[in-house]
């Protein structure tokens, strides 16, 4: 057993100053005040310890992408997002032929590389998605129908579960895929889409429960009388809307509107992040040649630090929504410090940057803080 002690610790019904947490076997064992007893210890006075961040939503990190479908790349995903917070993601694939698919649904292997996250599962990001809005994503001609059939091929072929579908409700036969997806266990999420209000709410009756980058790559209503699939995500409250919350993908005042519908219990922050995050001297935001935004470079610490700092949300309801929200969307014991709960901590400072990144008991990362005597791999 080890111990963190001496930072102000977001527990489950909020913060405790010089508060203790107990680690043993890969779990929180126990929390507490003061001064931690019996046990190597930590000390982070003056520091946030939070619980670690869950990104639902990670293509690439540490100049590596899942496109490159290699279990090295994977790893470098996983290893480069750690050291930012991340303690646990969803590996997200891009929209490709059945082969690529497959080669970058098998790449993702279950074991946590040393030093990274966790890999919780993938995210199926297309190919079933419309043509017209594709974003930065891929080029239009990848996008494609993807059948029952090849959603079960690809399920049998990873190693990892499929957590995450999205998918555009009016490409045909997209009820089908979402039974298909939901039979398997995976959520199932909407974006790169030009539903109708109606094609939207008949996807989240059939089980759409998630609304991916939401405000990105959705179509707005064209006037006061045309609700569209953002309108049918934003006011139903089965809905989880994942932001991207770097103040460039969305505005703040569409982050605050957003938070005012939606409430942080229904908000999920993800960073949708490319080969460049995680990285020395990453850009702000990728962009291509025309100016458009083609991609993010966030990292989950960052995407906390911007919504606090650019939209005026408290730093719990952030941290929450980073953590607690994707957990439980997920289905996991993570997202909380609390007995029982997985060891997946982080610890931050004022400033919002991590100092010290806890995996499953483990520290994996370190900047500043003392770690001599507990476990560590690094």
């Amino acid at each position: 057993m080890w111990a963190i002690e001496g930072g102000d610790v977001l527990f489950e019904w909020g913060w405790v100053r010089k508060g203790v947490v107990y680690i043993d076997g890969g779990r929180v064992a126990a929390i507490g005040g003061g001064k931690a007893e019996a046990c190597p210890s930590v000390s982070v006075d003056g520091l946030f310890v939070v619980p670690g961040f869950v990104d639902m939503h990670v293509h690439g990190g540490g100049g590596a992408s899942v496109w490159d479908a290699t279990t090295e790349a994977v790893e470098t995903v996983l290893k480069s997002h750690a050291a930012y917070g991340t303690t646990a993601l969803l590996v997200t694939t891009y929209p490709a032929d059945e082969e690529h698919l497959v080669e970058q649904v098998v790449a993702v292997k279950r074991r946590r590389p040393e030093g990274g996250a966790q890999p919780l599962g993938i995210h199926l990001e297309g190919p079933h998605l419309n043509a017209a809005r594709t974003g930065g994503l891929v080029p239009a001609q990848r996008l494609r129908p993807l059948s029952p059939n090849e959603l079960a091929r690809l399920a049998e072929a990873a190693c990892v579960p499929i957590r995450l579908v999205t998918l555009a409700p009016e490409v045909e036969a997209s009820l089908e895929l979402i039974k298909a997806a939901r039979a398997i266990g995976a959520l199932c999420a909407i974006s790169h889409t030009e539903a109708t209000y109606q094609q939207a709410k008949k996807a989240i009756d059939a089980g759409c429960t998630e609304a991916t980058h939401i405000f990105n790559t959705f179509a707005f209503a064209p006037n006061a009388r045309t609700p569209t699939a953002l309108q049918a995500c934003l006011l139903d409250d089965r809905v989880r809307a994942h932001l991207i919350s770097d103040m460039l993908h969305v505005h703040p005042v569409f982050v605050q509107l957003l938070l005012r519908v939606k409430g942080w219990e229904k908000t999920v922050l993800i960073t949708d992040a490319l080969r460049e995050a995680a990285t020395e001297n990453a850009p702000e935001i990728v962009r291509a040649d025309d100016g458009r935004i083609i991609g993010s470079t966030l990292t989950t610490s960052r995407a906390v630090a911007c919504i606090v700092k650019g939209a005026g949300v408290p730093l719990e309801a952030a941290v929450r929504m980073a953590s607690y929200v994707p957990a439980k969307a997920l289905g996991l014991k993570k997202g909380i410090i609390k007995p029982g709960w997985d060891a997946d901590i982080v610890v931050l400072d004022r400033d919002i940057s991590v100092k010290m990144v806890v995996v499953g008991g483990v520290v994996v990362f370190a900047d500043g803080v003392s770690v001599k005597g507990v476990p560590s791999e690094f």
